[in-house]
């Protein structure tokens, strides 16, 4: 089966404030119809249950339709999308900061790794049998009943009740993980740099940072990630670059300076290559501030 193509012209970065002291974050999301794909991605590890319809989970390079009491996983970074396709949709989404996993250990399981399911490439990932989908769909019916009075302990404690239940008899020695934890880890200190330096870093220079060599660097990022670096983060600089035109006073040369562009010709090439319009044509098709050549 053909799968659908996720590049960085589609995938929207997004932030949510966890933290040890709120490790989850749950989102419940319904939809009246169907819907065409939409792809995002985001440092927080993400687990969902389908409580009716059915959707379609894309990953680079993989997709799955799910149905009611179904899960999906998406690891750090890891970009990915859904369709509705059987509407009406329900569904429940946990977003858990990933240092809440590595730290949870109950009494007799210091050996499990709770990141597991989240680490795994996703064809690899838990899939409740029958037996287990009724299990699930009674603690998200418990969740939806309960969630305006859930306190963030509670809201931990049932996600960690769910993905306990999920990776009970997985046989994950079997499975294969996206590269080793350690490429896992570089690929996300990688991104986090290009997201928080916001400019122009090349491959070498990011890779030398990571402490790996550059064609090492790029393999493990494409492995993972599905796309390479370089085409990664100027698809990341040419968003932040829209995001300006459309919202800012900025003027071209200060925002091609500001996203890594040497001038304002440079950005209007890329980005026009990019978005199939020019910055100005952009700024004019989008509401917003006044445009200053």
């Amino acid at each position: 089966m053909k799968t659908e193509n996720i590049n960085d012209g589609n995938i929207s970065t997004m932030n949510f404030d966890l933290g040890f002291a709120n490790p989850v974050l749950l989102s419940h999301n319904v939809s009246g119809e169907k819907s065409a794909s939409q792809y995002d991605m985001h440092y927080c590890v993400e687990m969902g249950i389908v409580c009716s319809g059915s959707m379609k989970r894309i990953f680079p390079g993989y997709e799955r339709t799910l149905h009611r009491g179904d899960a999906w996983f998406c690891g750090i970074w890891e970009p990915h999308g859904f369709s509705v396709i059987s509407a009406p949709s329900e569904v429940l989404v946990f977003l858990i900061y990933p240092p809440f996993l590595v730290k949870t250990i109950f009494e007799g399981s210091s050996g499990n790794d709770w990141l597991k399911p989240f680490k795994v490439t996703p064809k690899s990932r838990p899939v409740p049998d029958v037996r287990k989908k009724e299990h699930i769909m009674c603690i998200c019916r418990k969740l939806l009943d309960y969630r305006e009075e859930l306190s963030r302990s509670h809201l931990a404690i049932c996600t960690m009740e769910l993905l306990a239940l999920l990776a009970m008899d997985w046989d994950h020695g079997k499975v294969t993980e996206a590269g080793s934890f350690r490429h896992y880890e570089v690929t996300a200190r990688a991104i986090d740099m290009l997201f928080r330096e916001k400019h122009f870093i090349p491959t070498g220079e990011i890779a030398s940072r990571c402490g790996v060599s550059r064609n090492h660097f790029s393999r493990i990022f494409s492995e993972n990630m599905g796309i390479g670096f370089a085409k990664f983060a100027l698809g990341f600089r040419l968003n932040n670059a829209a995001c300006d035109i459309r919202s800012s006073l900025m003027t071209l040369d200060e925002i091609a300076e500001k996203n890594g562009f040497s001038d304002d010709s440079h950005l209007c090439h890329r980005f026009t290559a990019h978005f199939g319009v020019s910055p100005m044509q952009y700024k004019r098709n989008h509401d917003g501030l006044p445009y200053k050549p």
